[in-house]
């Protein structure tokens, strides 16, 4: 339906005089395209479009729906109240459907995001031990790839920010040990491993646990190792075959 629509509006565009809506509905995608960057007002009135026919036609708390939603706030939206209410409202719409799936966790975890990016740490976690307290979430939780570990991180940003260290150390290492669990199920997790053991390393710096961070510096530098290893592997063989 995208590269229909996009073909239409080329096409439109061409077929008219210079000066006509279309042209120039056209010269913004085509640029956006060219140059990288999405002109403010067009990609602005595109995102209120699409959510409110995701909205009409899937549903208020179907994924793509909540997906734009999320999207649409963190590009555009400049109200922190506005936004933290739209998402209270998500996550309260979707636990009146007593259920806990990818939707749920998603919300969650953009709401931890949305109050960490606006200094919120208090709020921010507090949405975290929604679901690490409670044993059903965080078993939920887990079937999905990252967001278990993001939620962890989240929550140790929390802290971290608040100067709270022991409980931001113990956070790192959590999301840590979701992301080797989500490797030895092979669901990826090695970028969230390099990831975390940056942060914890700066934590135990910043708690002057410098013998320990040393200790955890190694460590990434061994999984650096690895993954390179393993490339050079992948590649050896794509070149035999």
């Amino acid at each position: 339906m995208e590269v229909a629509l996009v073909k239409h509006i080329a096409a439109l565009a061409g077929s008219l005089p210079g000066g006509k809506p279309a042209r120039r509905v056209w010269e913004l995608l085509r640029d956006s395209v060219v140059n990288g960057e999405m002109n403010d007002h067009l990609a602005l009135q595109c995102s209120r479009v699409a959510i409110e026919v995701c909205r009409r036609y899937l549903g208020p708390y179907h994924g793509k729906t909540l997906e734009l939603m999320i999207l649409g706030y963190l590009n555009f939206g400049g109200d922190v109240e506005k936004g933290e209410n739209m998402m209270r409202e998500m996550m309260e719409g979707l636990d009146a459907l007593q259920v806990f799936d990818e939707r749920h966790a998603g919300v969650r975890m953009n709401m931890a995001v949305f109050y960490n990016s606006h200094g919120m740490y208090d709020k921010g976690a507090e949405v975290v031990l929604e679901v690490v307290g409670n044993e059903w979430m965080l078993r939920e939780s887990m079937r999905y790839h990252g967001v278990l570990y993001r939620l962890y991180w989240e929550l140790a940003n929390s802290r971290h920010k608040q100067g709270r260290l022991v409980e931001a150390e113990k956070s790192y290492r959590d999301a840590l040990e979701v992301a080797k669990w989500e490797i030895s199920e092979e669901r990826g997790g090695r970028a969230e491993v390099l990831d975390g053991l940056v942060h914890l390393e700066r934590c135990l710096r910043d708690m002057g646990e410098e013998r320990e961070a040393e200790n955890v510096k190694e460590e990434r530098e061994m999984w650096i190792k690895d993954g390179l290893e393993r490339a050079g592997e992948i590649e050896e063989v794509s070149v035999v075959f």
